[in-house]
This record gives C-alpha cells, sequence and structure tokens, in this order.
C-alpha cells in the first residue's frame, strides 16, 4: 500500500508546473513526474514489493529515484537494489526540497526557439 501523495506536491504541480533541473543541495538534479503518471511509474518500478511505505515521484536522471514516505518527508531510493532500508533523507517535506530548486533566468533553447517562430503556428495562419 502506498502512502498518499502530499498536498504540497499536488499543488505545487498544479499551480507551478512540472519542475526539471537543478537542485542546492540533493538530489543535485530533479525531474517530479506528472500526477496522472506517478502510479503508473510506481507499479513500473514496484516500488511497494520493494520499498513498502514509499511513493516515488521523481527521478534524478543518475539511478535513482525521489519518494515520500507516509509522513511526507523525502527519500532517494536507488533504483537498482531497491530496498527500504537504503532509503536516504534529503528533506522534511516537498516544501523544503522546492525550496531547493535553482531556476535558470535564461529560457531554455527549446523556449527561445518557440518564441522566434510561434508565429508559423499562429491558429488564423493559413
Amino acid at each position: 500500500m502506498y502512502p498518499s501523495i502530499p498536498t504540497q506536491y499536488k499543488v505545487f504541480v498544479n499551480e507551478r508546473g512540472l519542475f526539471e533541473g537543478f537542485t542546492s543541495g540533493r538530489p543535485g538534479y530533479i525531474r517530479l513526474w506528472a500526477l496522472e503518471n506517478i502510479m503508473e511509474f510506481n507499479a513500473d518500478l514496484s516500488v511497494d514489493e520493494l520499498a513498502p511505505g514509499y511513493i516515488a515521484f521523481a527521478g534524478n536522471g543518475a539511478g535513482e529515484v525521489a519518494a515520500f514516505d507516509g509522513t511526507g518527508a523525502v527519500f532517494m531510493l536507488p533504483m537498482i537494489g531497491m530496498e527500504a532500508q537504503y532509503a536516504d533523507p534529503i528533506a522534511s517535506s516537498f516544501s523544503e526540497l522546492a525550496g531547493r530548486f535553482k531556476y535558470s533566468r535564461r529560457p531554455s533553447v527549446v523556449m527561445r526557439v518557440w518564441r522566434q517562430f510561434k508565429f508559423l503556428f499562429h491558429p488564423l495562419r493559413k
């Protein structure tokens, strides 16, 4: 049985969208998962069987997932050799973790290209 996804996470994703980028401190880099994908990804990774009491909600791109426990604290779990005993605490809450997100002041390459060529996709353009 998975713990519930903390309200802090749901509110963050609904209001600010999914974050992917660097953090100050651990995990160093993180990619949040969409709410509608969390259960599927946890099932694919067998989190409930391998690390009962945790629900993964993000990856770090380096073989670990970020997971909540029943209190809403954030832990890193290895994807290979995943076991609850290897859960490494990194934040007492999602809000604490989100406070470490580093937002770039420079727009991504994709956004710079979009801004230059979005006129091509205008709905009235024929």
